[in-house]
């Protein structure tokens, strides 16, 4: 997982450990699978939503999984059911999910504290809890950046809860006679609802653009 505040680091910079699980390797996958007790691999359900781009990321994984011998069975729910099965982890096997990492206390906390609001992977771990409960009362932004850093490495290690897939950019834009707001993407999970009160339009400058 990368985030916005914490220093990047280059995958070819962090730890050998880390690095391996990002290579692509199948034989050594399958030797992994073979040490853990899976010689001839596993069947497991893959739960992903009825949309389109859900669908098309869990055949990809199936695909690639199953040349290291996991046979994913997809199973495509609509997305409220989907979601309720990842907030209350009702899932059994594996599942798809994807959330905004712009804001990295929001998503360490989140992802990772034993009690976190979308820890759909029921991840627990409690060195990982005291640094949150660090991170929370850290005012500093200096000072948070080595906490989540290393908080940061701790998922990306322990990869069990969490495989991440790949990260991608969005973003929103405005007219500029749109005032008061600043590009804000995720006021209110998700969306800027919350913000719209608190904008104005300048009908002066809208005019001058050309439009009515």
């Amino acid at each position: 997982m990368h985030f916005q505040s914490v220093a990047y680091t280059p995958l070819e910079e962090l730890p050998a450990e880390i690095q391996i699980l990002y290579d692509y390797n199948p034989t050594l996958a399958m030797q992994m699978l073979a040490d853990a007790g899976y010689p001839d691999g596993f069947k497991v359900p893959l739960y992903c939503s009825s949309e389109p781009s859900s669908q098309d990321h869990a055949a990809l994984l199936a695909d690639q999984w199953a040349k290291i011998g996991v046979d994913a069975e997809i199973i495509a729910n609509e997305a409220v059911v989907h979601n309720t099965s990842l907030y209350d982890v009702t899932y059994k096997g594996s599942a798809i999910a994807s959330h905004e990492i712009s804001d990295p206390v929001n998503a360490l906390v989140r992802f990772g504290l034993t009690t976190g609001y979308c820890n759909f992977g029921a991840y627990s771990n409690s060195h990982y809890d005291e640094l949150m409960h660090e991170l929370l009362l850290e005012l500093d932004e200096d000072k948070k950046i080595p906490i989540e850093k290393e908080a940061g490495l701790i998922l990306l290690k322990e990869v069990g809860p969490y495989i991440p897939l790949y990260a991608q950019i969005s973003g929103h834009y405005w007219w500029p006679w749109i005032k008061n707001y600043y590009g804000e993407i995720s006021a209110d999970d998700g969306g800027v609802a919350s913000i719209i009160t608190y904008c104005w339009v300048d009908e002066d400058l809208k005019k001058e653009m050309g439009y009515k």
